[in-house]
């Protein structure tokens, strides 16, 4: 898989941890993804999950989702991410500057284009209430950990941990998730280095 085509599925909106996991389990390698390019993929989802699919797909069997804005509805959208959680859960591999770098970039992307048709966008402290939360929209991105490898790996303690994001949506009023997706970060756990006896 190239990186063209792992930001392509990603951007379509595909949970990617199955073809991770089914991948590394026989054996084979992962997509070659760095922070950078699930930074990219938040991007491209949340635009798409938005504002709806840009072009219509030929080879599409289901008709794309309504997008989430709508003038009345959803107006404002607030993005919160855990940057302590990523830098916790990955040991480090993932910095919280980096995270916060990431939800700068990618509310300030987002703002520009929902701004041409009337909506807004803006970053929100994580953990932190949003005021005034009619017609908005929160989106967090919180880490959380799956295993890769075969049992026998597993058992051996051989296989890997992947770092994933978890984007949900949630209406900011009320609190009910409105979409929810987890997809590989790029960064996996250092596994903890064996103690050695006799």
């Amino acid at each position: 898989m190239t990186r063209r085509d792992f930001l392509r599925i990603a951007g379509a909106g595909a949970v990617l941890l199955a073809a991770v996991l089914s991948a590394t389990g026989c054996g084979g390698g992962l997509p070659d993804v760095s922070f950078d390019d699930a930074r990219e993929i938040t991007r491209q989802t949340l635009r798409e999950l938005l504002l709806g699919q840009r072009e219509e797909s030929a080879t599409r069997r289901t008709p794309p989702d309504p997008p989430l804005l709508r003038k009345g509805v959803y107006e404002t959208v607030l993005l919160s991410a855990d940057a302590a959680g990523f830098a916790r859960i990955s040991g480090g591999a993932i910095s919280a500057d980096a995270v916060r770098e990431a939800e700068r970039q990618i509310a300030g992307d987002l703002n520009k284009d929902l701004a041409k048709q009337g909506f807004s966008a803006r970053t929100l402290p994580f953990g932190q209430r949003p005021e005034g939360a009619a017609r908005t929209l929160l989106v967090t991105l919180t880490p959380t950990t799956e295993q890769g490898g075969s049992p026998r790996e597993r058992a051996e303690g051989k296989n890997k941990t992947f770092v994933l994001v978890r984007l949900t949506v949630t209406d900011a009023a009320g609190g009910a998730v409105v979409r929810q997706m987890e997809y590989y970060s790029g960064r996996d756990v250092k596994p903890a280095p064996r103690k050695s006896g006799r």
